[in-house]
């Protein structure tokens, strides 16, 4: 799993990119699905510059072998919370579409069993 941490109109400092990187490594959804995720890319900014107000902007991006890509969102006024619930959403996501995931190989495996048995060629009948 390839992680990228990348700051944008914020001070960005080593210490900053291993904590987000640690957070990102120690999230329950990435340890166990670690295996179908290619790679995850997270953008923190500064939205509004030196004015103040809630302008963090957190954006979280995951992209997957088996399942679609997940952009995550999250405007906060403080990084970490930003960072943190950006996170927090990812896995809610992640665990849902893996979830969506498994059942439609189910459903498609159980379709399977009502194919007839034999010849294959009754499967798909020739014109």
């Amino acid at each position: 799993m390839n992680i990228q941490v990348k700051f944008r109109n914020i001070k960005k400092s080593s210490g900053a990119i291993k904590r987000v990187s640690k957070r990102l490594v120690s999230a329950l959804a990435f340890a166990r699905a670690q295996d179908t995720i290619q790679s995850v890319t997270i953008i923190v900014s500064n939205v509004n510059g030196p004015k103040g107000g809630v302008d963090k902007l957190c954006r979280l991006l995951i992209k997957s072998d088996h399942l679609p890509d997940i952009v995550i969102t999250e405007n906060q006024a403080n990084i970490r919370s930003a960072v943190d619930r950006c996170i927090a959403r990812a896995r809610q996501t992640l665990f849902r579409k893996l979830k969506q995931n498994k059942q439609s190989l189910q459903k498609r495996v159980k379709l399977l069993h009502f194919l007839p048995e034999g010849d294959d060629n009754m499967a798909y009948p020739s014109t």
